[in-house]
């Protein structure tokens, strides 16, 4: 086992520098999705107090007889609302017996919002602590604040919002200027947090590591360390799009029928540009065709989601398992629409961008109308043109992701 030993110590210093791997484009998420996922699940102790709330932290996979992780990294922030004044020492984690942290950190984000963010990782001989279902218990979060729970009150912070984050994001994106190594500043931010879309540096995943197994032959293994993406499960679904302030449709299909058993639209919010929203399937407002309210308690089985969104290209997901309209297989899942179909024929193409730039309306006052006015700040401009050719974006389709077979 020395091989996995200095492989696992390479992991820690790795962690102790940065908190990894190049990222894959656009187009290979939109095309393959990983079987096994990777999450981190919150849990409330019972000693909770008036004035101090308590939790396990746990990293989990969808399939507990895959891979165990030796190592990653996580921030969690407060609402603005809870952190008065400099908002230290609101958050303190204990790391479980086996485990140890790498450079804690804690502040305020510009936002106003507590943070704690720190790297982890196996000090048990490279055999990372598991049980039966898959989990791994990380340690306690303790949070200076009674009555919080996870799934309203504690965020997955995006690493570029920490000090350090923001740090290693602006020297990669200065690199180039200076006359610095760009690859190289590019995969210090990797080895933390992968960008799918380098555009939108604060719309990505927290890296964890494992080392695989010794092959029968004895050889190493072709990759020493295999990195996963890292969610969070208590933040349940999350739908990325553009312009915010513009509902999302999402439809309920039982099995192979053609009409939807049940339709609901996501509450609207404010600002501008790209948006992640988290969807509680439990507290949306749903109705059938005919308009007539239906619980949703009511939807258990097999279902078929449509997400819609105006000037998106729509998602597909088949064979979703619902309980009392929960779907607890969504938890933690994050889908990004492809922003860019003003023609509404299911692909992003050529004629949108023709669609777009029409003289009378390209760069018009007033002329920020859906469907051209991409990020909905209420003008048809550079900026929503700079959205439609972007990677992520351009040449993007209707997709669909089955629940079934993991392929999309």
């Amino acid at each position: 086992m020395k091989w996995k030993k200095i492989l696992v110590l390479l992991l820690i210093v790795i962690l102790s520098t940065a908190l990894m791997s190049p990222g894959i484009s656009a187009e290979e998420e939109t095309t393959s999705q990983e079987s096994c996922r990777y999450y981190y699940q919150l849990e409330q102790t019972s000693t909770q107090t008036a004035d101090k709330s308590t939790f396990l932290l746990y990293v989990a996979r969808s399939e507990p007889e895959r891979e165990a992780l030796h190592a990653g990294s996580i921030a969690l922030a407060l609402p603005e609302r809870f952190s008065g004044g400099e908002g230290a020492g609101l958050l303190k984690f204990t790391p479980h017996t086996g485990w140890t942290i790498t450079g804690p950190e804690q502040g305020k984000t510009q936002n106003g919002q507590a943070y704690l963010s720190f790297g982890w990782y196996c000090v048990s001989n490279g055999t990372p602590q598991d049980d039966p279902s898959g989990r791994q218990l990380l340690g306690e979060l303790e949070v200076s604040i009674g009555g919080l729970n996870p799934s309203d009150h504690i965020q997955l912070l995006p690493w570029p919002e920490t000090a350090e984050g923001g740090a290693r994001i602006r020297a990669w994106q200065n690199a180039s200027a200076s006359g610095g190594d760009v690859e190289a500043a590019l995969e210090t931010v990797r080895r933390t947090w992968r960008m799918p879309n380098e555009t939108q540096v604060s719309q990505g995943y927290y890296q964890g590591y494992y080392v695989p197994e010794l092959p029968e032959s004895g050889e190493m293994p072709e990759e020493s360390q295999i990195e996963v993406d890292l969610t969070a499960t208590w933040q349940r679904f999350i739908i990325g799009a553009y312009a915010p302030q513009r509902e999302i449709r999402l439809e309920l299909y039982k099995d192979d029928a053609s009409e939807p058993a049940a339709i609901a639209l996501s509450a609207a919010g404010t600002g501008i540009g790209h948006f992640r929203r988290s969807i509680d399937f439990t507290a949306l407002d749903y109705h059938d065709t005919q308009g007539a309210v239906i619980s949703p308690q009511t939807l258990s089985g097999t279902y078929r989601l449509v997400i819609s969104k105006g000037s998106h290209v729509t998602c597909t997901m088949k064979n979703l398992q619902f309980q009392n309209g929960e779907c607890a297989s969504l938890n933690g899942f994050v889908v990004e629409l492809p922003c860019g179909d003003v023609d509404r024929n299911g692909e992003i193409g050529e004629r949108d961008r023709a669609l777009l730039t029409v003289p009378e309306r390209y760069r018009s006052e007033g002329s920020g109308t859906e469907p051209y006015d991409l990020n909905g700040d209420g003008v048809v401009s550079q900026k929503d043109l700079s959205i439609m050719i972007a990677p992520a974006n351009y040449g993007k389709r209707d997709f669909t992701i089955d629940f079934m077979s993991d392929k999309v």
